[in-house]
């Protein structure tokens, strides 16, 4: 919602006693008028102001106007609009102009917002921040139709101020390369578009550089109140100023976004010693941008206060429940913005990011100094601090920590303990360094960086996960990170559902491509120890190419894709869940020997089993022919795919039938293979299959093979289930005890039914 305003122009009883403040306006009001400004009122003194600093919120932006009324001859769009509200509004305007004063052009009392500051009235306090439709207004140039003028801009904030004073009657009409046209109360007034010094995250502000239709070249600028508060008339009074830093105190402890508006007009020589300098630093060869801003810089001085603006970032759907559920995760949560201490702080307690009773520390320093002083108090009154903790830093002193290394360590020990941080007034580049700080600092940690404009996107690529909001401030962060979503409040099935299920997959998917290529080329290893390193591999050279493209790559494909250790609405029930993950449970070097273990361990049985069993004595066939080297790995072989795939059938927590046909099939497959490859006879010049033609059938005959392949699955996987049993039994973690919950709730849900269905059922009396 819009809440712009004259903040410090709001209430006008104050000037009429101040005698600086009244010399200043006289000053201003003679310079535009050009004549004596003895026995001027105060209320022509706020009306001078107040138009000033309508047409600032009307101008100073790079919005672009959205005209819905088509013109149906060669009229342009502006024409449209001026002619819509001259006929339409004329005698709406005529009772408006109740003459407060002559400058101001019509009665503009109603924007005051009494002692508050606001920028609308009582019926225009609370409106879209999109500015998609406009209320009430005096007067209002889309009133006879909503949608004959929108505005879309680069960020929510100049879109909501355009159409604040839009709705005050000085609205934005058109805008080209070099003109700017408002309709001020029905009437088009038009500007010659001169400069536009673009907001930046370095300089804070913008400004428009207009010259006028009487000649005047005028300089309109808005900007955050720390950086406009140095460029201010030095003429300008005390208590305007003090009034107006009141104001945007109390916007801030109300969580609003604030901004200082001025202007000033600059004489004829002023701007051609500016032109001529700009122009010569625009086409330099060297330093052309620090030339530019030094150009623009000198002229954004001196400049009239005009009053204050606040704007409501409103916070999205859910986002306290949000942050709560990411804290009740083990995730620690950081509120890295530009806005001012009071403003971040108010939010932070509005999103539940900062507890109610919770101690805060505040770290405001000007020095190195002060600010390494702070750093230690705070050290040694939380260092063992194990309760809620919320840090507050702001940009000056976070600048100093970034600088230096030793405070950097002090810094990162405090935060190490807090639970919320916030740091407040910062700028992009301070964002990212402070993301890489604790990438370096803290051991183990992996960030994550969401944001939803551009000013993030230094921050979301200096994460080791980026995630950007795609909404009212573009599409500049989705576009540079990793993942998009449309609102923060997604963060939490993204997080505590989707990546838990992710992590835990891939660290599986992961271990098992490692285990199933371990444990075939492990039994090579083995018949290379008995066969003299002769180079002989065991298995034929066209069953060992479809290990992993033909006989194993369904069962774990369909596991990394669809298996759950818990439903979706357990993972969101509890939170701790996502913890095994920082934890680094599921993936570790720890595991990963385990898992290379077991699978020489499976590859030993594989080989040493038929070894023992197939001697050259033995006779398992009715021919009498001894089984040879093809036969020994046909039987190798077998068990083989069927270790491996019944292994990923023990590491599935859900058996669906996907799972089922993947493991069947990839096994069936496997026999269906044999009985067509052992059938090829050979042929001169073919070099398919010729060596085991008839194999498969030769040993597949003598019930030596079926139970030797049966000895192995039961020896090999028998380990795997006694690990497994001991480890749910005896050393539970969390998410079998939630694996168990859910079993019990689907249970009962089950016998529910049941009974409900039984009671439907019997019969009537």
């Amino acid at each position: 919602d819009a809440g712009g305003g004259g903040g410090g122009s709001a209430d006008d009883t104050h000037y009429d006693d101040d005698a600086v403040d009244r010399a200043a306006d006289e000053e201003i009001m003679a310079r535009v008028r050009g004549t004596n400004t003895d026995g001027v009122d105060g209320d022509a003194v706020l009306a001078f102001r107040l138009k000033h600093f309508l047409y600032c919120m009307a101008l100073c932006h790079t919005n672009v106007a959205d005209f819905k009324v088509m013109a149906s001859d060669d009229d342009t769009k502006a024409t449209v609009v001026h002619n819509v509200v001259k006929k339409g509004m004329l005698s709406r305007i005529k009772k408006k102009v109740a003459a407060a004063s002559a400058l101001a052009g019509g009665d503009i009392s109603a924007t005051t917002g009494g002692d508050s500051g606001s920028g609308g009235s009582d019926d225009d306090t609370s409106r879209s921040r999109t500015a998609s439709t406009s209320r009430a207004g005096a007067p209002n140039i889309a009133e006879l139709d909503p949608d004959v003028l929108t505005y879309k801009g680069p960020s929510p904030d100049e879109v909501a101020l355009c159409a604040a004073a839009r709705n005050n009657g000085f609205a934005f009409a058109a805008s080209s390369s070099d003109t700017l046209q408002a309709n001020v109360r029905g009437t088009l007034e038009t500007f010659e578009l001169l400069e536009v010094f673009e907001f930046t995250s370095d300089r804070r502000r913008m400004s428009v550089l207009l010259r006028c239709a009487d000649g005047t070249v005028r300089l309109y600028t808005k900007g955050a109140d720390y950086i406009m508060s140095h460029r201010l008339h030095v003429r300008t009074g005390s208590a305007l100023r003090a009034r107006t830093v009141e104001h945007i105190n109390e916007f801030g402890k109300r969580g609003l976004r604030t901004l200082l508006l001025g202007y000033r007009d600059v004489p004829p020589a002023e701007y051609r010693r500016f032109e001529k300098r700009y122009r010569k630093a625009r086409s330099a060869m060297t330093g052309r941008a620090e030339k530019m801003e030094a150009c623009r810089s000198d002229l954004e001085q001196h400049l009239t206060l005009l009053g204050a603006t606040a704007i409501e970032d409103k916070l999205q759907d859910r986002v306290p429940e949000t942050i709560e559920y990411l804290q009740r995760a083990g995730i620690n949560v950081w509120m890295i913005t530009g806005d001012k201490q009071e403003t971040a702080i108010n939010i932070g307690y509005s999103s539940r990011l900062i507890r109610t009773g919770w101690p805060v520390v505040r770290l405001n320093a000007i020095t190195a100094a002060v600010c390494r002083e702070l750093l230690m108090e705070a050290v040694l009154a939380y260092g063992t601090w194990d309760a809620g903790l919320a840090v507050v830093i702001d940009g000056e002193t976070l600048l100093h920590v970034l600088d230096d290394a030793r405070l950097a360590a002090d810094f990162v020990t405090l935060v190490s303990r807090a639970t919320a941080v916030v740091a407040c007034r910062v700028t992009p580049l301070q964002k990212a360094r402070m993301v890489r700080l604790v990438k370096v600092a803290v051991k183990g940690v992996v960030t994550l960086a969401i944001g939803d404009g551009a000013n993030d996107v230094a921050m979301i690529q200096a994460a080791h996960v980026g995630i950007g909001i795609s909404g009212e401030e573009g599409l500049q962060a989705a576009r540079a990170a990793d993942y998009s979503i449309a609102q923060f409040r997604f963060l939490v099935p993204l997080l505590l559902v989707h990546g838990r299920h992710a992590y835990r997959r891939v660290s599986k998917l992961i271990y098992y491509c490692f285990y199933k290529n371990v444990c075939q080329q492990a039994t090579q290893l083995f018949f290379a120890a008995v066969n003299g390193g002769s180079g002989q591999t065991l298995y034929e050279r066209w069953t060992l190419a479809a290990f992993n493209a033909v006989f194993t790559l369904l069962p774990i494909v369909f596991f990394a894709v669809y298996d759950k250790d818990v439903s979706d609405r357990l993972s969101l029930r509890y939170a701790p869940l996502y913890a095994v993950g920082p934890a680094r449970y599921h993936f570790n070097l720890v595991g990963f020997a385990g898992w290379m273990a077991n699978a020489v361990w499976h590859a030993a049985v594989v080989f040493f089993v038929p070894l023992l069993v197939l001697t050259p004595q033995s006779v398992i066939a009715a021919d009498g022919r001894a089984p040879d080297l093809w036969e020994h790995g046909i039987i190798s072989y077998t068990a083989l795919v069927l270790i491996v795939n019944l292994k990923v059938l023990l590491e599935s927590a859900n058996v669906n039938v996907l799972n089922a046909v993947a493991i069947g099939g990839s096994i069936a497959v496997w026999f269906a293979f044999q009985l067509v490859y052992s059938l090829i006879p050979y042929m001169p010049n073919v070099t398919l299959g010729w060596d085991i033609t008839g194999a498969f059938y030769h040993i597949a005959a003598s019930p030596v093979y079926w139970l030797s392949v049966l000895l192995m699955c039961v020896l090999a996987l028998s380990r795997d289930v006694a690990w497994k049993y001991v480890q749910r039994t005896l050393r539970p973690r969390y998410y079998h005890i939630v694996q168990e919950l859910g079993f019990i709730e689907r249970e009962q849900a089950r016998l529910e039914r049941r009974a409900r269905g039984g009671a439907a059922a019997a019969p009537r009396r």
